[in-house]
Formats: structure tokens, sequence, C-alpha cells
């Protein structure tokens, strides 16, 4: 069954708000009119969920919200899929969207029913958006985005591509990847493997467990010091010819592998050392406390570089 609703905001906002319903399953697909002309503000907010967002060229964001439940019984799956709030609100160009679940009431105490239930957002936004998503436990993907990313899930992995701007990424327990990142990258994550690729101004990459993958591409250029910390991972990073900084490596536990050509100015033994890449520049500090420090010619990451 599928159901419309008109709701005219002012005299230049049309929402279109539709359902769409079968038994333990319900989709909410909402409409918000923009000016193109200004760049777009999204806040999107899940306990427990999925969100996918990608950029097309009309004059609205379309929000979808498939919402799912694995009762079985149907009255019991309409009340539940009820229950599973989407709230929204837009102000110009500004939209926040979020969503609130059923909770279970025990004798001191409620907490989420998110065992039950399932939610997945879709976001189609112009490609110049600024996008704040915040996540508990549930992943991350999106593409072809010009603008400030601010990603953060406590459980669940991160995807994101062909990305201009400022990329922010924070998760507790994920897999990050991020590839054909423009401009740049700021990721911090306590455990879990991390992918970074693209043409990057700015880098910061911290992780207590979690190996770490940089490749930079060609014409990247330093506009600001680089940093990469981890407490128990490998570190591998891919230059191309035409890169240039002053490196410093330090590992505690663990040796440093370099087959990228460096000028060096100081090195201990196989745990730390200070160089420069052709004309030098900002300085491109890595670390890890328990782990190899690798680095590499750029024409070699198709041989080493995990997709």
């Amino acid at each position: 069954m599928k159901n419309f609703i008109f709701v005219l905001i002012s005299s230049t906002s049309l929402i279109l708000f539709a359902s769409y319903s079968k038994a333990g399953k319900k989709t909410i697909e909402k409409e918000f009119r923009i000016n193109r002309a200004e760049k777009v503000e999204i806040d999107f907010s899940d306990r427990d969920g999925e969100m996918f967002f990608s950029a097309w060229e009309k004059e609205f964001v379309l929000v979808r919200v498939h919402k799912e439940t694995k009762i079985i019984e149907s009255k019991k799956a309409e009340r539940l899929l009820k229950q599973i709030k989407v709230n929204f609100s837009q102000h110009g160009n500004s939209i926040k969207i979020k969503i609130d679940y059923p909770r279970l009431r025990g004798f001191f105490l409620s907490i989420p029913d998110r065992e039950r239930v399932k939610v997945t957002t879709e976001i189609m936004l112009p490609p110049t958006t600024n996008l704040a998503c915040e996540i508990e436990d549930g992943s991350i993907q999106g593409e072809n985005v010009e603008g400030n990313l601010k990603m953060t899930s406590e459980d669940g992995s991160i995807k994101l591509s062909n990305i201009h701007g400022s990329v922010l990424v924070s998760t507790e327990d994920g897999r990050v990847i991020l590839d054909d990142i423009f401009g740049v990258a700021k990721i911090s994550s306590e455990d879990g493997k991390i992918l970074l690729r693209g043409q990057l101004e700015e880098v910061e990459i911290e992780t207590e467990g979690g190996d770490i993958q940089l490749e930079v591409a060609k014409g990247s250029l330093m506009k600001a010091d680089w940093r990469i910390k981890t407490e128990d991972g490998d570190v591998e990073v891919f230059f191309p010819s035409d890169f240039s900084s002053e490196i410093f490596l330090h590992t505690e536990d663990g040796h440093i592998d370099c087959s990228f050509p460096l000028i060096i100015s100081h090195i201990s033994s196989r745990k730390s050392l200070r160089a420069k890449i052709n004309q030098g520049g900002y300085t491109f500090s890595i670390s890890t406390q328990d782990g190899k420090i690798s680095l590499r010619s750029l024409t070699l990451s198709r041989l080493f570089f995990l997709p």
C-alpha cells in the first residue's frame, strides 16, 4: 500500500511525504526542496542501522528510510514498525534526520529494542553538501560528495569514495575504507583496519589496534604536517615519485622497511629514522608501538594495497 501526504511548510518549500508498507516492512520517503545556489547541511543520527548516501543533480534531497521487523505475526509487526520514529526537520538548506527506536522496559530500566528491528536509510543529495552522520551500531557508506563530512560509528564499518573536501571519521570498532579522497582525511579508530587512498593535502590517522595502509596519489601536496600513529599494527605507505616531505619514522617493537628513495639525515638501528623525500617540506611522522613501518613506491601499490 502506498500513501502520499503533501505538506506545505512555506511559500517556497514543499515536502513530499510518502509511505510504503507490507507485512513486516515499511518504507518512508521524503523530499526536501533546497536552494542549489547554497551548500546543503545534513545532520543524520541513528542508534542502530545502516546508512547510504550518494549525490545527484536534482533540486531536492530525497530520504528513504526502510524499516523492517523480525516479528512474524502481522499485528505485532505493524505495531513495532509504528514505534520506530523517524524525525525530520528543515530550516532552509539545513536538514536533520533522527531515528528513534522502541524500548524494552524492565523492572529498573528500559533499553532500545534493536534486536527485533532493522533500519536502512538512503539519502540522495546535491554534490556540494556538508554531512554529519552518527550511528551507534551500524555501517556507513557514501560516494560522490564535495564538502565537509563527519562520520561517527561506535561499532560498524565506514566506506567512502570520491569525496572532495574534508573527511573526519571516528569509529571504536570497525573497518574504515576511504577511496579517492581529495583534500583532508582525519581518522580515529580504536580497533579496525584503515585503508586510505587519494590526492591528499592533510592526513591524520590514529588507531589503538589495527593495520594502516595509505596510498598517496600523484599530485598530492602537503599543506600541513601529516601524522600516523598506531599502538598495535603495521603501517604501509605508498608514495608517488613527485611527492616531497620531511619524514620521521619510529617503532618501539618492530622494524622499518623502506624501498622508496630517501635522503637520510639520521638513523637509529631499525627503530627510528629521519629523512627527506625529494625537496622536503612539511613533516610526515609515522609511529607504531608494536608493528612494522613500510615505505613503498606507488607503482607497487596494486601488488600490496588491499581493496
